[in-house]
């Protein structure tokens, strides 16, 4: 049993120490581990996790997907199996879900801070060089070509993420763009009718399915 919960970032610190979360490289050295181990017969993601950064889920989701052809795989999502979560959820080979949880929020976002009012108001400019060979390094997001670029780059990162689930559930890509939310999160059986996941169930039932008590076949 691999637990998933929290925010998932790259690598562990001692922050993740203090305040909980899951770190890519730790996930992907248990997962290494249980395949190794001859006396491993499955491997089930129990998943309560609003997502967290891009870096490291692609290489991890392809890893645990590595794994279906080696042990069962299944995915519990007890609360939430969002954004990178559902990325990782969705390499499993079944993925039971709590009727209470929340499935999806495919998509990729980032945040950036304009300071340049605060500054100015305390009287601080700040002065900014940027190689003339690269004038777009840094792009400004407020300006309508910054925004086109930053645009662009998240754009990309999605793409990589909605084909990865669409290949991972045996979806098209449209099926994934058009019945997977959109970004918004399915709850419960909702999530199961759009393709989300594969049952209703709880914990008890995943750990059947991992130990070969019980099968699911994905279409």
């Amino acid at each position: 049993i691999i637990d998933i919960y929290g925010a998932i970032t790259p690598r562990a610190n001692f922050m993740s120490d203090y305040s909980g979360g899951a770190s890519c490289n730790l996930l992907a050295r248990d997962v290494q581990a249980a395949l190794n181990n001859p006396m491993v017969e499955g491997i089930l993601f129990s998943i309560d996790s609003p997502g967290g950064e891009v870096t490291g889920v692609s290489e991890l989701s392809a890893l645990i997907k590595s794994a279906k052809d080696k042990k069962r795989t299944c995915a519990y999502v007890s609360g939430m199996g969002c954004s990178a979560a559902y990325w990782l959820a969705s390499a499993c080979g079944v993925i039971v879900a709590d009727k209470t949880a929340r499935l999806g929020s495919i998509g990729v976002m980032a945040v950036y801070t304009d300071k340049s009012k605060a500054l100015k108001n305390i009287g601080i400019e700040e002065v900014e060089f940027i190689s003339s060979q690269s004038p777009y390094k840094n792009a400004k997001p407020n300006t309508d070509e910054g925004k086109a670029k930053i645009q662009a780059r998240i754009d990309s990162l999605a793409q990589v993420f909605v084909e990865d689930v669409a290949e991972n559930m045996n979806v098209s890509v449209e099926t994934v763009l058009s019945n997977f939310g959109q970004g918004d999160v399915l709850v419960g059986k909702d999530a199961v009718n759009a393709g989300l996941a594969d049952e209703i169930g709880n914990f008890e039932s995943a750990l059947q399915i991992v130990s070969g008590q019980k099968q699911v076949e994905r279409p």
